[in-house]
């Protein structure tokens, strides 16, 4: 996945035209999308007009709704259709939890958590599910070890 100059600080939008593309195209109003994805109206207002970043798991349930890829979203990827998984997309913890396989096979933690700019610990409690990165965050993790958001975001099993 290209960083697109993304960096810890650097927040992250949902591209404007794709969401309300997405959104229209599957006929479901904003406001019934911000009723199932558990936001404010005017949250979603703001989410798809790119005036306001959201959360991983707000990402994660506005892709599912739309089927969308959360990578094609955030403009990381032309490849609109999100592959689904039959993984619970609730049970983010596990993905999480398997980034510690995927950190030993691509790198040590320090080495990965230096190349992204946070600390070792950060990291830890990524992999433990103790909390979870911020978008930036998580773009900048998914692209260290590979896989896609989608994947990380319990969204498909597909890993890049």
């Amino acid at each position: 996945m290209e960083q697109k100059g993304v960096t810890d600080i650097t927040p992250l939008y949902i591209s404007a035209d794709r969401m309300k593309e997405a959104r229209e195209e599957k006929g479901i109003s904003l406001n019934r999308l911000s009723q199932i994805v558990g936001i404010t109206y005017r949250t979603a207002i703001n989410i798809e007009k790119g005036r306001k970043s959201c959360s991983p798991f707000v990402l994660r349930d506005i892709a599912r709704e739309l089927g969308a890829s959360t990578d094609w979203l955030l403009e990381f990827s032309d490849k609109k259709e999100l592959e689904q998984t039959a993984v619970d997309p609730d049970s983010l913890n596990e993905r999480f939890l398997h980034i510690r396989f995927m950190r030993t096979e691509t790198g040590k933690k320090q080495e990965l958590a230096d190349k992204i700019g946070m600390s070792a610990n950060s990291w830890t409690r990524y992999e433990t599910g103790d909390s979870f990165p911020t978008m930036s965050k998580l773009v900048l993790i998914c692209s260290s070890l590979g896989v896609s958001s989608d994947y990380l975001l319990g969204l498909s099993d597909v890993v890049g």
